[in-house]
């Protein structure tokens, strides 16, 4: 490199740094905040707790998601189907920034807010890229489309970056080529919070203020935001971005812009209108978010159902008119950390679980006014028709209540997944699943101080209902059998779960009846009753009554019961219980059949 080119070099950085310095979001100076006490930066607070959470791609497909890390530190997680749970992290609550193994099609960051409560939940949905060139680097152009934005480079804008500067020089060649990626979110999009990879929150100044976004873009150079390190702008060369003006929101002739900076939003120049676009000089790839900064607050977020009970890993959203200000969700407890805007009257949304995000799938909770925002902010949500209230009890197999546990609630169908809280042996949560019938699901008690998990229960709760139930860390059943005896004189078929075709001990539904049987074609016992449920059942209902292979005809008239004890609603739970009825052999002689029994659920093998 000659004496010359070093000279420039490092005059254009004085001159960068200068130019800089002077795009202030005023145009001017720095903006002075009304009340200084509520947007004053605060410093990291390191917060230990647990994040159970779901990472989907911009299409919603889980799979190309592979893992989830929080940095600084480097710590990563897999992501199996969409979901990854992380344990005993430590970082900053106000800005915990997360970093995603996804596809190069995807922003491969994002920036959450967590409460200092055992367990947060997080979900995760990053911007789509979309090739829009390739570029040569000796060539130079204009990318992308006026619909979602434009980056023009000049040529020879780009050098590549070495991962050894004292053992390589950065390379500078005309002959650099690679592919031109930009993602653009509008503010008006329903998934703008969601989607947005930093909280929407920025320090300047020694002051914190919220950004009120007119919209996000991303810019990049061979890929996501994990490849930015391999190549930068020429230190004497800018591009210019343009991002369209969604219609029908207040833009103003200039406006600052912020580039996402390890999790957090730097303010790097302002942009100015040209016709329906806001245009910027760059300096670097990276995310961009044009925003006007205003004063802002914090707030804790309760969700609370009419009876006061926490709603957990509940969606929410902020919104203002079609704007939403801000998307999270509520943690184990019910609560959620929100940084809002001064002064703004909005409305507060609830997602259903699993459910899309047009309004139909939300539940209005209320209005919000920011103007004199409490440091807890307590709404209790009225839709008894969506939210089921879940209590009961959880022991250990010993008898010994819970002391520090949780109780692992996962719907059969959606897969959405809760988990309430266990203190001194006893839960009490409500979660929002969106569906007006009764759901299966499965509950699964756990003691956390001795890492002990118990088996699944299926269970149907009813939409809007408040069940309770007695949950406990026993391991889960292995062996079948039915034992049977006719007139006094006993019989026993003994199997285990994992195979319970050899003997047959299966119980499966037909037409509103149950099917016991157990055995085989020439010993055994089969008999068929009405009820789908735990219970007793008396007096009639007896059909399909098979011992050792020969149909027999069942006595109405004699004295009958059956006993659910248990009954999972999955496959692969169990049937337990017994019967005590009278029927006729092919002689016209009665006889007295009774039998205990515990097969395992299936699938009608008819079906």
């Amino acid at each position: 490199m000659t004496p010359t080119r070093l000279i420039c070099i490092i005059l254009s950085f004085l001159f960068i740094g200068c130019s800089r310095h002077n795009d202030s979001p005023n145009g001017g100076g720095n903006p002075t905040p009304q009340n200084p006490q509520d947007s004053q930066t605060l410093k990291p607070e390191i917060v230990p707790t647990q994040i159970i959470g779901v990472a989907k791609t911009y299409a919603g497909n889980p799979s190309v998601v592979q893992y989830v890390g929080i940095l600084p530190g480097y710590t990563y997680w897999p992501v199996k189907g969409g979901d990854f749970s992380i344990d005993t992290l430590t970082t900053d609550k106000y800005f915990a920034w997360m970093m995603l193994g996804t596809a190069s099609d995807e922003e491969g960051s994002k920036t959450i807010t967590l409460t200092p409560s055992g367990l947060n939940y997080v979900r995760i949905k990053p911007i789509r890229l979309n090739i829009v060139g390739n570029w040569v680097n000796g060539t130079g152009g204009t990318f992308g489309t006026a619909a979602t934005g434009t980056l023009t480079l000049p040529p020879n804008a780009i050098m590549t970056v070495p991962a050894n500067p004292t053992i390589q020089y950065p390379y500078y060649g005309p002959d650099i080529k690679d592919e031109i990626k930009t993602g653009y979110l509008s503010p008006l999009s329903p998934e703008f919070g969601l989607s947005n990879p930093g909280y929407p929150a920025a320090d300047m100044d020694g002051q914190r203020w919220y950004l009120s976004s007119a919209g996000i873009i991303e810019a990049d150079f061979g890929g996501s935001s994990s490849a930015r390190s391999g190549y930068q702008f020429y230190p004497t060369y800018t591009g210019t971005l343009k991002m369209p003006i969604a219609s029908g929101i207040t833009a103003p002739d200039s406006i600052p812009y912020w580039r996402l900076t390890a999790g957090k939003w730097t303010r790097s120049g302002m942009a100015h209108k040209s016709g329906d676009s806001y245009v910027a000089t760059i300096h670097e790839f990276g995310v961009f978010n044009f925003a006007q900064p205003l004063k802002g607050a914090y707030t804790t977020l309760q969700l609370r159902t009419s009876n006061n009970v926490p709603l957990i890993n509940a969606t929410f959203r902020v919104k203002a008119n079609n704007l939403v200000l801000l998307e999270g969700q509520t943690d184990w407890e019910g609560n959620a950390l929100m940084f809002l805007p001064s002064g703004v009257s909005a409305n507060l949304e609830i997602q259903y679980a699993g459910g899309g995000t047009t309004p139909a799938n939300m539940i209005a909770a209320g209005g919000i006014n920011t103007a004199n925002l409490p440091a807890t902010l307590t709404v209790n949500v009225q839709s008894p028709s969506l939210i089921c209230t879940l209590s009961g009890t959880a022991n250990n197999c010993d008898g010994s209540a819970i002391k520090n546990g949780m109780v692992i609630v996962k719907n059969t169908y959606t897969g959405g997944i809760w988990y309430l809280k266990v203190v001194n042996g006893a839960f009490k949560s409500a979660l929002v699943d969106g569906s007006y019938e009764p759901m299966i699901y499965t509950l699964t008690a756990v003691d956390k101080d001795t890492r002990v998990t118990g088996a699944d229960t299926a269970v149907s709760i009813p939409a809007g209902g408040s069940p309770s139930y007695m949950l406990n860390t026993c391991p889960a059943i292995t062996n079948l059998y039915m034992n049977y005896s006719v007139d006094g004189v006993a019989q026993t078929i003994t199997g285990n779960r994992s195979n319970s075709q050899s003997p047959l001990l299966q119980g499966f539904i037909r037409n509103d009846q149950t099917f016991i049987t157990a055995g085989t074609s020439t010993k055994g016992l089969q008999f068929a009753t009405y009820g789908t449920t735990t219970g007793v059942r008396t007096g009639s209902g007896i059909s399909s009554f098979i011992i050792d292979g020969k149909y027999y005809n069942y006595i109405p008239g004699k004295p009958m019961r059956v006993t659910f004890d248990r009954y999972d609603l999955i496959n692969g739970g169990l049937i337990i219980g017994s019967a005590d009825f009278y029927y006729n052999d092919n002689l016209g002689a009665m006889h007295h059949l009774q039998c205990s029994f515990q097969v395992v659920r299936v699938k009608d093998p008819d079906l």
